[in-house]
Formats: C-alpha cells, sequence, structure tokens
C-alpha cells in the first residue's frame, strides 16, 4: 500500500515495514519494523497515524516529516490473560494492556 502525503515524503506499508520514502528522490528517509523479524499482517493509516497488526500486537506509530516513531502497543488477550490486565513486558520495556 502506498500513500501520497503531503509532505515531501510518501508512505509504504509492506508486510515487512513500514516506510517513508521522499517524493522528489525516491531515497528512504524512515522506516520502521517490527520486533523480532515478525510481518505485519493488517495496517491502516492517515496522513499522520500508522496502526499495524503483528500477531496478537497492535502499534501505534506517528507519522512525523521524516520519521516515525513508535508510541504505543497493545497486546490482545490470550486465554492465558485476564482483560483490562496490565503487565510488564520487558521486549518492549514497558507496560502492556491487554484488551
Amino acid at each position: 500500500m502506498i500513500i501520497q502525503r503531503k509532505m515531501l515524503c510518501d508512505m509504504q506499508i509492506t508486510a515487512s515495514s513500514v516506510r517513508l520514502i521522499s517524493s522528489q528522490t525516491s531515497k528512504l528517509c524512515a522506516e520502521w519494523k517490527p520486533p523480532g523479524d515478525r510481518n505485519i499482517s493488517v495496517a491502516n493509516c492517515n496522513s499522520s497515524h500508522v496502526v499495524c497488526a503483528v500477531g496478537r500486537d497492535l502499534y501505534y506509530i506517528v507519522i512525523q516529516s521524516d520519521s516515525l516513531e513508535s508510541v504505543g502497543l497493545v497486546l490482545l488477550c490470550s486465554s492465558q490473560l485476564l482483560e483490562n490486565d496490565l503487565f510488564f513486558d520487558s521486549d518492549v520495556n514497558g507496560f502492556l494492556f491487554c484488551v
């Protein structure tokens, strides 16, 4: 999926990454890849935000003019976790909220 943006970069989302590509030079401005060499299964975006599903994880990414910043992660519950549980995940070095 390629999204045209009013800024100097276009966005490209593939199974392996989210990319900002210069509209003028076609060079890579920024790239975000899911941790652990995992694939993006579903994604949606607008001109300032991206949401990617990677397995049971949902990543919230903010689009800057020339950078991508992952600012949030939600883990969809498995049968072993209770809804609305909050726990610490050392892989992402932060707290996750189970929905």
